[in-house]
């Protein structure tokens, strides 16, 4: 569950970097990548949709 949550592999990267201690696997890599990729994706979308209308409503 922790895995969902993209700054896991910075905090646990850090914490076997500094302390020599932390968890990193390549399952924690790889649902990092795929989580950032998902909502970076789906906030370029939203983006896009409403950037026409954006400026109109500031």
């Amino acid at each position: 569950m922790i895995e969902l949550n993209p700054m896991t592999l910075v905090v646990e990267s850090s914490k076997l970097a500094l302390l020599g201690q932390g968890h990193v696997t390549a399952s924690t890599l790889v649902c990092s990548i795929l989580i950032t990729a998902v909502v970076s994706v789906s906030g370029l979308l939203v983006f896009q949709r409403t950037a026409r209308t954006f400026i109109d409503t500031v």
